[in-house]
């Protein structure tokens, strides 16, 4: 079933979130975990924007969603580039990929982002609170 509320993506953020981590314990070279935790952000981003009470597009681009949610890519500061990683080359055709450019492994990217999931909760956090009360 589809989320509907933003307590729902939040619930498919943390799913996908944990799918990443078991991933990572197994295949750390693989671009499953990277493909999982790159849901994570999208959907989280999507409860952001449903909290705001707005229309959640169905789509699946980092950079677009991150500027719907009303978050600025300036707020992204990325010096080793992983972070950007999820704005720049993220995409769902991840899923038909068995390795990962040389330049990126999996280790690093997963816990790129769980940076940037950390920084939108720090920025949202009426969606934690509101969450935890359940």
């Amino acid at each position: 079933m589809a989320p509907n509320t933003f307590e729902d993506w939040i619930e498919v953020s943390k799913e996908r979130q944990s799918d990443a981590i078991a991933l990572l314990k197994s295949r750390k070279d693989s671009t499953g975990p990277v493909y999982m935790v790159g849901y994570a952000i999208e959907t989280y981003l999507k409860a952001v924007i449903a909290k705001n009470k707005k229309v959640v597009p169905k789509i699946h681009e980092i950079r677009q969603l991150w500027i719907k949610a009303g978050f600025k890519l300036s707020d992204i500061k990325d010096k080793s580039g992983e972070k950007t990683f999820f704005f720049e080359d993220w995409t769902t055709d991840l899923r038909y990929e068995t390795l990962l450019s040389q330049a990126h492994n999996s280790n690093s990217l997963v816990k790129a982002a769980g940076n940037i999931l950390s920084w939108i909760q720090m920025r949202s956090p009426e969606l934690v609170r509101r969450r935890g009360k359940r």
